[in-house]
Order: C-alpha cells, then structure tokens, then sequence
C-alpha cells in the first residue's frame, strides 16, 4: 500500500494495528502536505514519546493543517498526564496554581470569565485594548454603539453631534468587531496573535506577548485566581517559558510554540478541564475501586503506572491537608505533594509492578488499593459526595472526541452568529436614509420646492396599517412646517410624521389636510 500510494488503505491498516512502513514523522509530514487527514491521524497514533509528539505538532503547524493540531496536543497531553515533577507534583491546576475558588469575572455582567472570554478587535485584526469581558457583554456593546449610530444617521439632525463607535467600557479604547478569544487548542497562532496588544504601526512579525499581559490573557482561559497566580506565573512559570526567549519580558510566535513551552502548559490544562467537564470527577476511591482504576487508565491498557496512581491521589484528596498543621499555607502544596510521593514509594512494590499495577492486583485483598486507603485520610464527605455525583462511565478517549466535537461546533457557530451580525448591519446601514449633502446632489425641480427634504417614516407606515389603509398611496400634498415656515411636499395623510427639509424638525399631518394645510406640531415634537 505504501509503494503503490494507496494512502487511504494504508491508513486502514495502520488504525489496525499494523507495522509502520516508514518513520511515523515523516509519513506524518507527507500526509499533511498533500491533505490525507486520515493518514495523518494514523501516522500521529504511532507517534511515541515527548519529543516525537511536539515534533508532530510542529509539523501540523508548518503545514498549516490546524484541524490535526488538536489531535496532535491531545496526544501531546496524554503523554505528559503521566509526568510526575519533584517539586508541583502531577501536571494538575490546582497544584500548579492553587484552588480555583476566585477566577477571573467579566467587568461588566460578574460572570467567570473563561466560560466565553469575548475581545475587542481593531479593523487592523488585533486586540484594540487588554481588557477582557465576556463573549455576550462584548457583542453587546458593539451592538449598542451600531444602534446609535443608525439612530444618528436617521434623524440627520446638525444639532446632534455624531456618537462615537464601538469603544471598550474600561479603557474607551475605540474596536471594531467583538470576537471570543480562540481556543489555543484548536488555532494556537490565530489565538497568539489575538492575545497581543501590538503598538501603532506594528505587524504580525513584530508581536509579542509581555509578561504584563499574561496573568489577565490565562485568567480569561483558566479558572485561576489571578492574585495567587501571578506570584508563581513570575517565579516558576515565565522565567521556564522564557528561558530560550529572545527577551525575558515577552514571548515571540516561536517562543510560544516552543517545546515545553507556554502552548505546552496551556493545553495541557486546558484539555484536563474538558476531559473534566465531560467525565466527570473521580469515584471515591472506597465505594468503587474499580471505577477509580478505570477513570484514571488514560491509556486504556488495564495497567496503572505509578505517575497515574499519584495522579489519581492528587484529583481526589487536597494535597495540602496532607502536610503538618504548622506549615505555613505558602509552604502546604509542597509539602503535601512530598509527603504523598513518600506514602506510595513505600506502599508501591517496585518489585511486582515495574510496569504498572494491574486491575487485578490492584482490588485483591492487600491490593494496592486497600493500602492507599489505609495509609491516607479520607476525604471530606461533601468533596466526596460531589465527585460521585458528576462521574460517569467515558473513556478518555470518547470524552476527548466529544470535547473536540463541542469546540468545533461552538467554532462553527461563532462564524455563523458573527456573519449574521455582520449582514444585519449592512441591511440596518442600506436601509437608511439619504444624507442632505445626497439628497442635494440629486435633481430638484423647481416647481416643487421643499420635495428633496420630505421624508415619511417607518411610524407613519405602520399607523397607515393601523387604520386599514395599506396599499393605498397617500395624495401628495403641500404642508408648512410651523416651526420654521418652509412649504414641504410630501406623500402623506393625516397622522402621518413629517420630516421637515429645512429645519429637520418632525411634526404632524393634522386631519382634513389640503393641498396648502398647515400642520399642528406632533406631540413632543421639538
């Protein structure tokens, strides 16, 4: 299949089982350029290791193929779900960055922020500003600076100064388009170049992402709370992220997509949280053994290596009761962390499972297990109770296919919503009417003075309908403006609006008026 170029059987035959005819990256970066998803998608299932798997998510990137980049970090993240680090721990949130009781919320509406954090574009395509609000209070503003503006042009009144645009509620600075902030999963440059605040005159070349603008771009993905955080966003995280940079202060496109660097971290976290938001918690450990192996068997092998076993522990017990009352809380996660690695060295029998503890082992009498159970506290029963209630019986892999799924459709749905509004603007901006300069421009007979300046609106129309006179145009008729005195001619009745052509003032057609009527001002008209 290989020699013959039959590409579609051999990504059968690779999704069996079978050998790899090639090296997995290179047969990866072929299918890629040609555009063979699914050979792609089998190449990156044989991918093994770390630096094979950031290798094949620099190859999607290159080829531009962001609908198996996703894939590509999914794959990415179970391979570094097992990683266990001396001091933070397992790759966990709430270890790296504390509890996330107090995230982030939109200025606007206090909602938590990372549910749909929504941005203020400029016409140039970046941010306008680095505020962040959500997706619904952003498009709201933008909508309601539109719907000014339309009032605006259609009153047409000189007196009236024009409303300003779209601008963000925090800072007036002036946007034109509200977006939601891009997933990093599935578009990581697209959601780099929507992080950065560029300067005047900058390109994409030139962006960067600073460390002042960080803490506030990974609150808006990320339920942290942003005043623990940036405390270890400055001493841990950024001086990792940059420790390759061509400045320490900020982060190039490269810099970001680096191996082991921020993208790493970013969708790492990220994907546990929509693996979390499909599955579900853990199950007590003491209800159902089985079921706790089974929720953290990301591979699906029936074996638990000791990385998933104290990454298991550390989802379901809060590491930081496990130090001694007297350590200070700066100090607890830490502690807690060391003081758990030393109980299952010495619970775990290196001996019997250097590969992994199976199932059966794993529940027997004297299994590893009981013996976790025996040798930490159980936790609260409110905590307990709560990961119980949200569990269910997904794999990893069914759950990662449906969070795929869900991004993808929310994707879809935000170019479809951004496209309606789109068209809705340009109708609402059809449907005006004419400038003076415009109407001027235009032939006016001589005979007919005042036509170019009157105008029937849309309330006019509808009180016709009221009255039963829709179909029927009304006889034109020569009416005095009775603030400003200039003859006006216009198609209306009596109870029609007016727009006057002189001074722009609105009044009323009065009952029985003829052909020289003079109107009576509408009412809480100017």
């Amino acid at each position: 299949a290989h020699t013959a170029g039959a590409w579609s059987i051999l990504a059968a035959l690779l999704q069996r089982g079978d050998s790899m005819p090639y090296q997995p990256r290179s047969l990866l970066e072929y299918a890629l350029r040609v555009g063979h998803v699914r050979l792609a998608r089998a190449c990156l299932s044989r991918c093994e290791g770390m630096d094979s798997m950031q290798a094949a998510i620099h190859t999607c990137l290159d080829n531009g193929r962001v609908e198996i980049v996703r894939e590509a970090l999914e794959a990415q993240w179970r391979v570094r779900s097992n990683e266990w680090s001396e001091n933070s721990g397992p790759k966990l949130l709430t270890l790296e960055c504390g509890p996330s009781d107090e995230p982030a919320e939109c200025g606007i509406c206090f909602e938590a922020l990372h549910q749909a954090p929504g941005i203020f574009v400029s016409e140039r395509g970046f941010r306008a500003c680095q505020h962040f609000t959500c997706l619904e209070c952003a498009e709201h503003v933008q909508d309601e600076a539109n719907d000014r503006l339309r009032i605006w042009r259609m009153r047409r009144d000189p007196r009236i100064p024009q409303p300003p645009g779209p601008v963000c509620p925090m800072c007036r600075a002036t946007f034109a388009q509200a977006a939601r902030l891009t997933d990093p999963t599935m578009d990581p440059r697209t959601f780099f170049r929507l992080a950065c605040v560029p300067q005047e005159g900058e390109g994409v070349e030139d962006l960067r992402l600073n460390d002042k603008i960080v803490p506030s771009v990974l609150s808006a993905l990320l339920p942290i709370n942003v005043t623990q955080f940036t405390h270890i966003l400055d001493k841990e995280l950024w001086p990792t992220w940059c420790k390759d940079a061509t400045s320490p202060n900020a982060l190039a496109e490269a810099d970001f997509l680096r191996p082991g660097g921020m993208l790493a971290w970013l969708s790492d976290h990220l994907l546990e949280m929509k693996v979390e938001g499909v599955r579900g918690g853990p199950p007590p450990l003491q209800e159902n053994p089985e079921k706790w192996f089974l929720h953290f068997d990301y591979n699906g092998k029936g074996v638990l290596s000791k990385p998933e076993v104290l990454r298991g522990i550390a989802k379901a017990y809060d590491v930081s009761a496990l130090a001694n009352p007297e350590t200070p809380a700066r100090r607890a996660r830490s502690q807690g962390i060391q003081r758990l690695r030393n109980v299952v060295d010495a619970i775990w029998d290196d001996s019997t499972w250097q590969n992994g503890v199976p199932l059966a082992e794993f529940l027997g009498k004297g299994g590893l297990a009981e013996r976790i159970l025996t040798a930490l506290p159980p936790p609260e029963a409110s905590e307990e109770h709560a990961l119980a209630k949200r569990t269910n019986s997904l794999t990893v892999e069914e759950a990662l296919a449906r969070a795929r799924a869900a991004d993808m459709k929310r994707c879809e749905d935000d170019q479809t919503r951004a496209k309606e509004r789109a068209e809705k603007q340009k109708l609402a901006a059809s449907t005006m009417p004419l400038t003076r300069n415009s109407r001027r421009a235009g032939s006016v007979r001589a005979d007919q003075p005042g036509r170019a300046g009157a105008e029937l609106l849309l309330a006019s129309l509808l009180e016709a309908a009221r009255e039963g006179q829709r179909g029927t145009v009304p006889a034109p008729i020569r009416i005095q403006c009775p603030f400003c005195g200039a003859v006006n001619q216009a198609r209306a009745a009596a109870g029609h609006r007016v727009i006057c052509g002189g001074c722009r003032s609105v009044f009323a057609v009065p009952a029985g008026a003829g052909l020289t009527a003079a109107a009576a001002p509408a009412p809480g008209g100017r």
